[in-house]
């Protein structure tokens, strides 16, 4: 049994991969993807959306060229038509687009090299097997080595697009970096850092660090957390002078503003002078001005007891765990008390509260200091005394109501005397009747 083979095509002789948007037939699915992926077939679709018929790749590259052209006299020229100076960024953007269609026509030639090399091929093969029949398995090899030409060709043409992609990337992540360090240098030079002796919101200088850390808790609120295991406390007034002066970032949610000023105004206006220490982040942020090695020491106090006479004078260690667990539970009661409320645990002088009040603890409100006429006038009145009263929401309801209802009673007898006001008996004189 002898038949002949044509390949690339269906029994009709149609190509087995088409694009009807562009009017195209390719040999292989991987050229089909690779012309979708192009911007020739974009403009296609866009052009098939608006029901317009396609273009070919000769006329798209014209308009490209011709876009360009227009794009780089306009930004010459200024808003109202004169010159303008050319900066830094229109060269990048300027150098961007050159590469972006310097990779297209690559990736276009590339595409069209490869489809007539598969064209000639193919009528190569055809003209072969239309001269000569030979059996069934025979041309197993023969596909089998044009196939993989086939697929040889296709990956050097995705490699040179793929090459093309990643250099477009690497100059893009090479630009951002160039912009983070010229902004950092920018900051650099015109920012400066804020002394520990000098208050970050004032720019009040004092002696030592000590009296400024004093004179933001006294004036701005600003509570350091955890100020028995401070050790550098020189170290964490500089790192928030940095903070603020250098990078004009807020202390609390890390806004960042253009100038020390602003930043200062931010800080006021949304209360935020105040050091973040609830997260893990937040605590491992300043952890390096802190030494927490003193609570972690554990009480190893032991007592020897003597066991007796009768045993020779023999000793025992008693660890201070064991001591605790003899403790009867008469000495817990006298060491806390629960008070009255039953959210709140009293430890001698020390006060312990329950979680679900946490949030009311968390709460560092502003400290105000009164003026002393202020508080004279205060205290001479005697309405003062008054000021703070323990609202009922029962007694409130009610005096609400009785409101409404006396309302109600008003305009009702209101309504009535306008409707009844002339509802009078008509007069008669009895004696002229």
């Amino acid at each position: 049994m002898e038949v002949t083979i044509s390949r690339g095509a269906s029994d009709g002789g149609i190509p087995l991969f088409t694009c009807n948007t562009c009017g195209l037939s390719f040999p292989t699915a991987d050229l089909q993807r690779l012309h979708m992926k192009t911007e020739w077939h974009r403009y296609n679709l866009k052009r098939r959306v608006a029901q317009l018929p396609p273009i070919s790749a000769e006329i798209f590259a014209e308009k490209a060229l011709q876009n360009q052209q227009e794009e780089s006299d306009h930004t010459k020229k200024g808003n109202r038509g004169g010159k303008r100076q050319v900066t830094k960024k229109d060269k990048r953007l300027e150098e961007k687009q050159k590469r972006r269609l310097a990779s297209n026509l690559a990736a276009q030639e590339a595409l069209d090299s490869a489809r007539e090399q598969l064209d000639n091929k193919r009528s190569i093969d055809l003209e072969s097997v239309d001269s000569s029949t030979f059996s069934l398995g025979d041309p197993i090899s023969t596909n089998k080595t044009q196939i993989d030409t086939d697929t040889e060709s296709i990956s050097e043409i995705s490699d040179t697009e793929s090459s093309y992609s990643l250099n477009d990337k690497d100059l893009e992540d090479e630009e951002g970096d160039d912009e983070i360090d010229r902004e950092i240098k920018r900051r650099l030079r015109k920012n400066k850092p804020i002394p520990p002796n000098v208050c970050f919101m004032t720019g009040r200088v004092f002696p030592s660090p000590e009296e400024n850390a004093e004179h933001l808790r006294k004036h701005f609120g600003l509570f350091i957390p955890e100020r028995e295991y401070l050790t550098d406390l020189t170290g964490l007034m500089t790192y928030l002078g940095e903070k603020i002066g250098l990078g004009n970032m807020c202390l609390y949610c890390n806004f960042e503003s253009r100038s020390l000023e602003a930043v200062r105004a931010h800080m006021i206006a949304k209360r935020h002078i105040k050091i973040p220490y609830e997260t893990m982040d937040e605590k491992l942020e300043i952890s390096d001005f802190y030494d927490f090695r003193g609570s972690y020491k554990k009480e190893t106090n032991e007592t020897t007891i003597v066991k007796g006479a009768d045993d020779d004078d023999e000793w025992e260690d008693e660890s201070a765990s064991e001591s605790d667990e003899e403790l009867s539970e008469g000495d817990y009661e006298d060491a806390a008390v629960v008070l009255e409320s039953g959210l709140e645990l009293a430890m001698g002088n020390l006060r312990a509260g329950h979680r679900s009040l946490a949030r009311y603890y968390k709460q560092n409100l502003p400290y105000n200091i009164i003026p002393e006429d202020q508080g004279t006038l205060i205290a001479a009145d005697r309405r003062a005394n008054n000021l703070v009263k323990e609202r009922d929401p029962v007694r409130e309801k009610l005096r609400k109501q009785a409101v409404r209802e006396q309302n109600m009673l008003q305009n009702r007898e209101r309504r009535r005397e306008t409707k009844t006001v002339n509802f009078q008996t008509h007069y008669r004189d009895q004696l002229l009747q």
